[in-house]
């Protein structure tokens, strides 16, 4: 008996049966098709062609290129790679990612950054493992244009980390005089208590800044004249 020679596209990973077989041999025949058509292309030179307005650099479609990639796209799909689609499981950890990104951002002064995350639809709130927010770590450090940009678009300024501490706790903590006034101003509550029932101010107490006390006085005597409740 005579061996069965190998089919021709044996490499293509499609599978057996009638609907496979369609599949190949037009796939065979747009391929065939297109590699033919290239040759002739590689040898007839081409005269140059009337371009419409704008078109500059544009080509006409080769014969049968769309029936080519119409194709392309079932060979994938019965091979078994279909086109990426976005799995819950991979947005959640592209969100997770990019709230990370934009905690760090806020964290080393990044305001470029920490623009272009928001305006790519990232929540301001978004908070890290430790309950972080992207204003709990521009105010720790003293960042005031990020706290300020943060603030006018909408951040929480009375977010919660896990041991409760707010971004006032911890501008308060490091004596971040400027960041103290602009929270307050926002309505940051000098009362809210963390975990181990400190306000604001007595982190500031803790710490011996009398300077910081007295800011958060006169931020909350301004803010009451702005027409601010300040809790």
């Amino acid at each position: 008996m005579k061996a069965r020679s190998q089919p021709k596209n044996a490499d293509l990973g499609l599978g057996r049966g009638p609907r496979c077989a369609w599949y190949r041999s037009r796939i065979e025949e747009a391929e065939g098709s297109w590699k033919k058509h290239d040759r002739r292309r590689r040898r007839i030179p081409r005269r140059p062609q009337h371009q419409p307005s704008g078109a500059a650099g544009s080509r006409p479609s080769p014969p049968h290129r769309l029936l080519f990639i119409i194709l392309s796209f079932w060979r994938r799909v019965l091979m078994g790679v279909e086109p990426a689609q976005a799995t819950p499981v991979a947005a959640a950890a592209t969100t997770a990612e990019q709230a990370q990104d934009l905690i760090d951002a806020a964290r080393y002064d990044d305001l470029e950054d920490v623009v272009a995350l928001f305006s790519a639809g990232v929540s301001l709130d978004s908070t890290d493992s430790q309950g972080r927010t992207a204003l709990h770590m521009a105010s720790a450090n003293g960042h005031l244009a990020v706290v300020e940009y943060l603030i006018q678009n909408g951040a929480n300024v009375n977010a919660t980390n896990l041991e409760k501490n707010t971004p006032l706790h911890w501008a308060c903590l490091n004596g971040h005089i400027e960041v103290i006034k602009a929270l307050i101003s926002a309505g940051a509550s000098v009362s809210a208590l963390n975990s181990h029932e400190k306000t604001p101010m007595d982190e500031a107490v803790t710490k011996g800044k009398m300077d910081v006390i007295d800011a958060i006085g006169a931020a909350v005597a301004q803010a009451e004249l702005d027409g601010v409740t300040v809790s």
